[in-house]
């Protein structure tokens, strides 16, 4: 039984596990993300470290009681993976939190230098329902605190968001449009954290202006963001 509300928003571990053709599911609560998992005599037992008395714990675990952990937890943390990377290629012998990765519900695929190009394609038109966890440096990339995108719609304007070393960062589809457009443009934070890992984003065309009429403009073309291309459908839930 799954103690998720039904139509909340995935956790990261609940679209990692359906990568998995898997399911976060029982009467009780991970330890690690606090999605649903088994416990009693099936349940899979965390692996941190437990209290000492009088000394403040250092564990990141989102539910820190929970004595369990759920699959999508217990997949994450096998010594010994196969990783696929996106576009192509693979490694054997893999630790997950040694790696970048975009997820969706369909799969989870590692991410490295020349992932940049695909990687940059489907930010720029991103499913409503995907993970990115980013890792530079020698930080363990831990999925319990990767945060997850959940849309029924995305637009232009709609905030993702990604983890850079289990730090929260966010972007829009419309900021890293611009930044592809005009590469001189200003940056914000969170395509400047994308470029630092993956470089620029391969340039596209600027979209030639409409051609108008006499008359008034409208709002829209007097703004300097046209709400037309902010507002813009990318995406929506199973289409």
């Amino acid at each position: 039984m799954s103690t998720v509300a039904t139509g909340a928003p995935l956790r990261a571990s609940e679209i990692f596990a359906r990568s998995q053709s898997a399911r976060c599911e029982g009467d009780d609560r991970c330890h690690w993300c606090g999605a649903p998992c088994r416990g009693g005599a099936a349940g899979l037992r965390h692996d941190d470290p437990p209290p000492i008395p009088f000394v403040r714990s250092k564990s990141s675990a989102r539910h820190p009681n929970g004595r369990f952990v759920c699959v999508a937890c217990w997949l994450w943390r096998r010594r010994s993976v196969t990783v696929c990377y996106l576009p192509a290629g693979f490694r054997d012998r893999r630790f997950a939190p040694d790696h970048s990765w975009w997820i969706t519900e369909h799969g989870a695929w590692g991410l490295r230098p020349e992932s940049a190009e695909a990687l940059y394609g489907l930010l720029l038109k991103p499913p409503t329902r995907f993970v990115l966890a980013l890792r530079e440096g020698a930080c363990d990339n831990w999925l319990h605190l990767a945060v997850a995108n959940d849309n029924p719609v995305v637009k232009a304007d709609t905030p993702l968001h990604f983890t850079v070393n289990n730090i929260p960062h966010s972007y829009t589809a419309y900021e890293l449009e611009q930044v592809a457009r005009h590469q001189h443009a200003a940056t914000p934070p969170g395509v400047a954290a994308l470029i630092r890992l993956f470089g620029p984003p391969p340039p596209i065309a600027a979209v030639v202006p409409e051609q108008r009429g006499r008359g008034r403009p409208t709002v829209a073309s007097r703004d300097p963001v046209d709400a037309r291309e902010t507002k813009r459908v990318i995406s929506r839930s199973g289409g």
